[in-house]
């Protein structure tokens, strides 16, 4: 029957699709899983078989309707199922990246994607092999239905063999789903993983629906992330603004602001106390030692839709979706510099389209300088030279310079030859590369007038983890160190210098520290504290359902909606290999949980369903009329 002939296709295409995925490399050198590769494809199948049985059911009940017509119904069938296995594809390369699902979120974030073809290219380039191989799978799987509605004769049976046909689908396809998500894999992770893409979807719908009731331990949850639980906007400081006595200000007395953003800075490669920096990064050490050095410095989630914006908002992620700060009524750092009369210039690598950065940059920024032609740090770094020296200097500056050489899959530039196949090599001589980029902007500044009149910031995005760590995934979840650990740099008048804070940071911890520096007293809504006065706190970071609590020398690894935690003893000293430091670093040991790690880590569950409440509900701003 040409109906199940196609189903057959479908599913063959879709097994080979999940043997690449779970058998080949990811961009980090890795593959996605070590161990159980045959549970987790035969689990997979299931659960898209009950996806495509119940497709085919429906066509079914259809053709008992249809009298004629019968080829276009196939060939609706075949488009259906074309469909289901391009987008299958297409979620399977997304787990190898960024180990995301696709979602609608995802594509509102990423729908601008491929207006830059560099990265793009790279993208593809970085898994060839992988795109090439689900390409042949898609094409043989539509070729071969073809063949099959051209010459198989559509001699339908009877009406009641249609219907056995139908039914016995339904007790395969109920069989299927029993199997798959009623006997779920022990690891969370990996039972989320076999879930069929448009599973994620249905959640997401769902989410968007069911989230607006306030959690039962809302009050203990805004408690712990440091905000008010009485007050209507928990976390809005409402101060009287001296915005206006600020910009009367002679211009001397208001500093100038470089913020370097480091793309995928890894914290355990950066670290100013290993060999590897002292010896290959000699630029980022002159600058670690001009100010205050934090190691353990955190992002606020995963990937730069998450980090970039948790720098620049003084906010943290959404726990459970995509993060954009324009969804909600945030005020940002830049917005709050705009209003005290800084002139305030994003010079991105990437094109700010990317992933929808541009209607946030053009909110944040005076000018967006970005070049189509200019890509790498090192040609980036000239560009910030020629903007830094043509500024106004009539107005105090805000220039954020955001490197992306450093970005997955780790392509050397043309100037660098031939890119090596091991997956660390890359990325340390990559970091070598952006140490020269970094040489050329640090030596522009102290040839400037205003160079003892200058703060420099800079920070890592967030971080990318390696192949060994891709191991770890599976039982501590995405907001993993491997993720999210990265350094951070303040330089400036009145701040010590050769100074090293071990402290846990949190990016949400930049802006509150910049505006203490500047003395600006502002209406804001920033959740972080002055690094320079306190950062003892807890420090929050969230990757889609996926929660990190870093405290007390100790990392806390917990899920949204599970009850199980893990808990890692944090670093207080190098302790990897430091001569193949990107490699080196695996994780931190882990320990037995305590009856305090018990209850921190339902602090955290707590703290993390009240912050999605309060973005849920816009309560972190009242907009000024």
């Amino acid at each position: 029957m040409p109906y199940l002939i196609i189903l057959v296709v479908f599913v063959l295409a879709r097994f080979f699709n999940l043997c690449l995925l779970y058998a080949l490399k990811t961009p980090n050198g890795s593959v996605l899983t070590e161990s159980g590769v045959f549970v987790l494809i035969k689990r997979s199948i299931a659960a898209d078989f009950t996806a495509l049985g119940f497709i085919t059911v429906l066509f079914l009940i259809i053709s008992l309707i249809l009298k004629r017509n019968k080829r276009i119904l196939l060939i609706i069938q075949t488009s259906i199922f074309g469909l289901y296995l391009l987008l299958s594809i297409f979620d399977s390369e997304l787990i190898r990246w960024l180990s995301r699902r696709f979602t609608i979120g995802y594509f509102k974030t990423y729908a601008g994607a491929v207006s830059d073809l560099n990265l793009v290219s790279n993208i593809i380039q970085g898994g060839l092999f992988s795109f090439v191989l689900n390409a042949a799978i898609l094409f043989f799987a539509l070729i071969t239905s073809y063949f099959v509605l051209k010459k198989i004769k559509f001699d339908f049976h009877t009406q009641k063999n249609k219907l056995i046909a139908g039914l016995i689908l339904i007790l395969l396809s109920t069989f299927a789903m029993q199997y798959a998500f009623y006997k779920p894999l022990k690891d969370r992770q990996r039972r989320d993983r076999i879930r069929p893409f448009y599973t994620h979807i249905y959640n997401e719908i769902i989410y968007s629906k069911t989230h607006k009731t306030k959690p039962i331990d809302y009050e203990k949850g805004i408690v712990f992330l440091g905000g008010n639980p009485k007050a209507k906007y928990p976390f809005l400081k409402v101060e009287s603004s001296n915005i206006s006595a600020f910009k009367s200000l002679d211009i001397n007395e208001k500093p100038d602001i470089i913020f370097l953003t480091i793309e995928s800075l890894r914290g355990w490669v950066f670290d100013i106390r290993t060999l590897f920096a002292q010896e290959k990064l000699p630029n980022y050490i002159r600058l670690a030692k001009k100010g205050i050095y934090f190691p353990y410095t955190y992002s606020v989630g995963f990937p730069s839709t998450e980090g970039l914006l948790g720098m620049q908002s003084g906010i943290w992620s959404h726990t459970e979706k995509y993060f954009a700060t324009y969804e909600y009524n945030a005020k940002g750092l830049p917005e709050i510099l705009g209003e005290a009369g800084y002139n305030r210039i994003v010079i991105p690598g990437a094109n700010p389209n990317f992933d929808n950065f541009t209607p946030v940059f053009e909110k944040w920024y005076d000018k967006i300088e970005y070049h189509k032609d200019i890509h790498n740090d090192l040609p980036l770094a000239k560009k910030f030279v020629e903007v830094y020296q043509q500024r106004d200097k009539a107005k105090p500056l805000f220039l954020n310079w955001m490197s992306s050489t450093t970005h997955s899959p780790f392509l050397f530039p043309k100037e660098l030859g031939k890119t090596p196949d091991d997956n660390y090599e890359r990325y340390d001589s990559l970091a070598v590369y952006l140490d020269k980029a970094l040489g050329i902007i640090l030596d522009a500044i102290e040839k400037d007038p205003r160079k003892e009149n200058t703060i420099i910031i800079l920070s890592g995005d967030h971080s990318f983890a390696t192949g060994i760590q891709k191991e770890r995934l599976d039982k501590v979840g995405n907001a993993h160190s491997g993720r999210v650990w990265t350094n951070l740099i303040i330089t400036g008048k009145n701040i010590p210098q050769d100074s090293v804070n071990l402290n846990f940071v949190s990016h949400a911890d930049i802006a509150p520290t910049l505006l203490n520096l500047l003395n600006i007293k502002v209406q804001n809504n920033f959740v972080g504290v002055d690094l320079l006065v306190d950062n003892q706190g807890p420090k929050f970071s969230f990757v889609q359902q996926d929660l990190a609590l870093h405290f007390k020398k100790k990392h806390i690894y917990a899920n949204i909606n599970e009850n199980d935690f893990v808990v890692l003893k944090a670093l207080e000293e190098p302790s990897w290999d430091t001569e193949k430091v990107s490699k080196g670093f695996v994780g931190e040991d882990f320990l037995e949980p305590t009856k305090e790690d018990s209850l921190l880590a339902d602090s955290l569950r707590a703290a993390a369903k009240a912050w999605t409440y309060v973005l849920d509900n816009n309560l972190l701003y009242k907009e000024e009329k």
